[in-house]
């Protein structure tokens, strides 16, 4: 039946379904240099089943698996209690049938699990502009359109007019600059819906991730005003974060910021720049990144649904 637990030879299962995703990743419309719901490898799937707060598997009528369903949960900023579900299920004739059981399935799971606290609890769900099918079940299931977000590419050479404000300087950053980046993600982000500020240690375990050759930090004095960071994968580099403070912002800060990276990236990879950023350009970011160069290559929306 759709929903199973997550059985124990757990490593044989998310085998399957990574060869059934990189299957059916031509069908999915899902390129190489994906930055957003790229195809997981084996060993990512089997992380994501063991850590995710809900987790079930949909076998086929042979009793291999042929899908499976996530639940993610959080608190935003603003209170917002959010258990996003995560469905995949094979392509072919019952693709749109296995992703509707399984999450109507994992909708009843949340219900039973938050109960009738004092806390009201809102599902989310993601598909992309391709996704046709998807975005209209999910419709039928009582969701609707929260927000998106654009996935955009550029060649690995941006526009290279950029000059940093008076007094500001720029310079890699160490790992004991970690409350200052949260202290100024907390104020680039305070007010914004959809956002969770990150702690001192969430910083902390980023920063030991990250190469620090491609995160760049602009000071003026002893003032953290800017920043901008890079990974470098296979197929793509992708601009992971860009801040300015908001006393720093339109005035070249980020442009700056954003042309050292890419020279520093192509330096070290011929692969082209991808970065995400929110479709409706609230801050001007989307504006900022298409003047520099980049163009949308997909589109994601972020649907919700109160419960």
């Amino acid at each position: 039946m759709i929903g199973e637990p997550v059985p124990h030879d757990l490593t044989r299962t998310t085998r399957r379904l990574a060869e059934l995703r990189r299957a059916g990743a031509a069908s999915d419309g899902i390129d190489e240099r994906a930055i957003l719901d790229a195809v997981p490898t084996a060993d990512e799937l089997e992380k994501a089943l063991r850590s995710a707060d809900r987790a079930v598997v949909a076998p086929g009528p042979d009793g291999s698996p042929r899908g499976y369903g996530l639940v993610w949960s959080w608190t935003e900023t603003d209170g917002t209690w959010l258990h996003l579900l995560d469905v995949w299920a094979a392509p072919g004739a019952s693709r749109s049938t296995d992703e509707r059981d399984l999450f109507v399935h994992l909708e009843e799971d949340v219900r039973r699990r938050v109960g009738r606290g004092d806390r009201a609890a809102t599902l989310g769900a993601n598909s992309r502009s391709r996704e046709v099918e998807r975005r209209a079940l999910l419709r039928d299931l009582g969701f609707a359109d929260a927000f998106a977000v654009v996935e955009m590419e550029a060649s690995r050479e941006v526009a290279s007019a950029a000059t940093l404000p008076d007094g500001v300087g720029v310079r890699t950053a160490r790992p004991d600059d970690a409350a200052r980046i949260a202290d100024l993600t907390a104020r680039v982000w305070t007010g914004r819906d959809h956002f969770v500020a990150p702690s001192v240690d969430d910083v902390r375990g980023w920063l030991a991730r990250a190469d620090l050759d491609l995160y760049l930090l602009a000071e003026h004095g002893p003032d953290l005003v800017g920043l901008a960071s890079a990974t470098l994968w296979p197929h793509v580099a992708e601009i992971d974060d860009v801040q300015v403070h908001p006393d720093w912002q339109r005035r070249g800060t980020a442009t700056a910021l954003l042309v050292d990276l890419a020279q520093r990236v192509g330096a070290r990879t011929s692969a082209p720049l991808r970065l995400r950023t929110a479709a409706e350009d609230p801050a001007g970011a989307r504006s900022l990144y298409e003047r520099l160069g980049f163009r949308v290559v997909e589109t994601h929306h972020r649907l919700r649904k109160r419960l």
